[in-house]
């Protein structure tokens, strides 16, 4: 067994991963930082997503060939039969077939696969974290200049800059530099990670922050801990949650007063909305009556989007939805209730799991991708099979029920070497 060459074919396959949120980052932030067209957005993505399939298909297509042709042929296989099938149904209903293929063909096929795989492929998960860590400085830093030029410009008639997108892209290495604190203790990355926190509090979602809280929960749940260290960190959070929550008010009263910053999450948390979730009604009641239209089996894998667009509309003309915005009501519309309701349980409880996995870097990966991608897509949105993240973590989780002792292994290999 040739280590040194498995140890670069899993850092290959490591950083083509990183390599996928990277560009997404960098041709997200290009967009929030500079004024273009449309057809320039376009044309930025498209140069984006050409980058990435060239280097998966140069140099990483040939290390997961050799090690998981069966399980590549088999997910390309499968979706191919399940987009036709999806097709078929569309065609049949009358509708056109541009978003299925636009979207969610081209998604799943040129990234969501991709990523999943060379997931998959990794013999050691040390190396997917340490890399992961080692470039999520530079996710931090084109991010921070997004937040710098929208709070410089912020004004009275903008009154506030707000981006989900800026939000759940920050996510990645807030969560990644908080998992690294609470394993190493190191006070740069516990910096970063707060001043992240901070940036996605003032120009990003709420959802978000529940991502956050969520990721530290799943840590408390999963800590091998004595009870007692369990219980004292359990109330030192929760006290400094409950001063901060109950200080909500004062703190963005006192931003908008002296650096004239206006804080959409702090508002809304302030403010105690009731309506906050109002214009994910209409998407949630249309998919509702959808759903009770073709209960057994669905629309269709990636067929929500014209029925949906339509009734939402009719529901409420001011919040028209393109998909249900909760996945498991996607997944219900794609498949029927029984396989819908089915896979999006599996999928919302496959974290309960993870305690008895025996690699640190492994479980640590689930509950940082669970936390950034699952929580938020089974809750508030949707897109279980278009969100690359999503695949990275099913393809980690299938490679946990793996019984392979081949891995089990190589997972002990010393990466500095």
């Amino acid at each position: 067994m040739d280590i040194n060459r498995i140890y670069r074919s899993d850092k290959i396959l490591s950083f083509s991963i990183f390599l996928f949120f990277f560009i997404q980052t960098f041709n997200g932030a290009i967009k929030l930082i500079f004024e273009f067209s449309e057809s320039q957005h376009s044309l930025i993505s498209n140069l984006a997503g050409a980058i990435y399939m060239v280097y998966f298909v140069y140099k990483v297509l040939p290390i997961v060939f050799k090690r998981r042709k069966k399980t590549l042929i088999l997910s390309y296989l499968c979706f191919g039969i399940l987009y036709l099938i999806s097709a078929a149904l569309i065609l049949n209903r009358g509708e056109k077939t541009d978003w299925l293929l636009n979207y969610y063909v081209l998604w799943t096929l040129a990234f969501w696969i991709p990523v999943g795989i060379s997931a998959y492929s990794i013999y050691n998960y040390k190396i997917l974290y340490d890399v992961l860590m080692k470039y999520s400085y530079s996710l931090s830093i084109i991010l921070g200049l997004v937040f710098i030029k929208n709070i410089i410009y912020m004004s009275e008639e903008q009154e506030t800059f707000y981006s989900m997108f800026f939000s759940y892209l920050m996510l990645i290495p807030a969560i990644l530099h908080l998992s690294h604190f609470f394993s190493h203790r190191k006070r740069k990355t516990l910096y970063f990670a707060l001043a992240e926190i901070i940036m996605i509090l003032l120009i990003g979602s709420r959802g978000a922050i529940i991502c956050l809280l969520s990721f530290l929960l799943f840590k408390y749940l999963t800590s091998n801990k004595t009870l007692s260290s369990k219980i004292t960190r359990l109330t030192l959070v929760t006290l400094t949650l409950s001063i901060f929550y109950f200080n909500i008010g004062t703190i963005n009263d006192y931003l908008i007063d002296n650096f004239n910053i206006h804080s959409r999450t702090l508002a809304s948390f302030s403010n105690k909305e009731s309506d906050q979730f109002y214009n994910r009604m209409p998407a949630w009641l249309a998919a509702l009556n959808l759903i009770e239209e073709k209960p057994l089996f669905g629309y269709g894998l990636g067929g929500d989007y014209y029925p949906i667009s339509k009734l939402s509309v009719q529901i409420d003309s001011r919040y028209g939805a393109g998909s249900p915005h909760n996945g498991f009501l996607q997944l219900i519309m794609f498949f029927g209730i029984p396989i819908g309701l089915f896979l999006g349980l599996w999928l919302f409880f496959s974290i309960l799991k993870i305690r008895k996995n025996y690699s640190y870097q492994h479980r640590e990966l689930l509950i940082i991708t669970y936390s950034i991608f699952i929580i938020p897509s089974m809750t508030i949105g949707d897109g279980i099979f278009i969100k690359p993240g999503i695949a990275l973590y099913i393809y980690m989780l299938f490679k946990y029920n793996s019984k392979n002792m081949f891995n089990d292994s190589v997972n002990n290999i010393k990466t500095t070497q």
